[in-house]
């Protein structure tokens, strides 16, 4: 997708080196008409779907479509925020109506991690373990926290970080998309700076490469210049050395101009 001089972006999906199909899904919009990206701005989405046969794969691909078409379609009267979780609840319902008219389908759902950029303003929506992430000034900071047991757990105090790896119930999600008739859909914001970077990955990434790590290819690859494109493969090659046990997919968003400055207030600077 070309976008505007302001940014620069890159993504990619793989299905990684453990299976065959592909379940997750990405997508991006950024409107031609200045009027409206004057207002709306751009919007980036993952999914990572999951459920037996094709259900994963068709959830995910259905989530990403209700979600372009409902931030398209929104007037953006209730802010951003408000959109994204439309757009993410118009989501629920068509991957939950599509399950209920095909048994093959039947309990198939979906993670979601939404991002809307609007000059100087970043939204964000999320459900599930898919992530987003800001690079600032060299520090990795996520923005998401997980809707799984693992973070419950850890929020309470009853798993150490460094027993995750072994702890059986690992990939146990605690809220998805299209399962049950609604979904509660987390939501945030931030200011955002020129030479701000903003990750958005499935936990094809982040199941397996350390936020360390991450930070590290995050800021090699983006210092040297680096293209977005490039830094989403150097990212992706390294999930699959580390056994590829997942398909990964990863969208990266950097805003022009020297890092630390104020992004130009413009597209939805009122009203975010």
């Amino acid at each position: 997708m070309a976008l505007r001089d302001d940014v620069q972006f890159g993504e990619l999906t793989h299905v990684g080196r453990a299976r065959s199909v592909n379940q997750d899904w990405l997508g991006a919009w950024e409107p031609q008409n200045p009027r409206i990206f004057a207002r709306k701005g751009r919007l980036l989405v993952v999914c990572d779907g999951m459920g037996g046969g094709p259900g994963g794969e068709v959830a995910s691909r259905l989530a990403v479509e209700a979600i372009l078409a409902s931030y398209r379609a929104d007037d953006l009267d209730d802010g951003v925020a408000a959109a994204l979780t439309a757009a993410v609840q118009a989501a629920n319902a068509a991957v939950f109506a599509r399950a209920q008219e095909d048994p093959a389908l039947a309990g198939m759902g979906t993670t979601a991690a939404v991002l809307a950029h609007q000059g100087a303003r970043v939204t964000w929506a999320h459900v599930g373990d898919s992530r987003v992430y800001r690079l600032r000034d060299g520090a990795l900071s996520r923005l998401t926290r997980d809707h799984s047991l693992v973070q419950r757990l850890q929020d309470e105090g009853k798993l150490a970080p460094e027993d995750v790896a072994g702890f059986a119930e690992q990939n146990v999600i605690l809220r998805s998309v299209g399962v049950q008739p609604e979904v509660e859909v987390e939501t945030g914001g931030d200011e955002a700076r020129a030479g701000d970077a903003y990750l958005l990955c499935s936990d094809g990434l982040c199941g397996y490469v350390s936020d360390e790590e991450t930070a590290r290819l995050l800021r090699l690859g983006l210092g040297h210049g680096l293209s977005p494109a490039a830094v989403c493969q150097q990212l992706v090659d390294l999930a699959n050395a580390y056994g590829g046990h997942d398909n990964v997919t990863v969208q990266l968003l950097v805003l022009a101009g020297a890092p630390g400055e104020r992004a130009t207030a413009g597209p939805g600077a009122a009203g975010a």
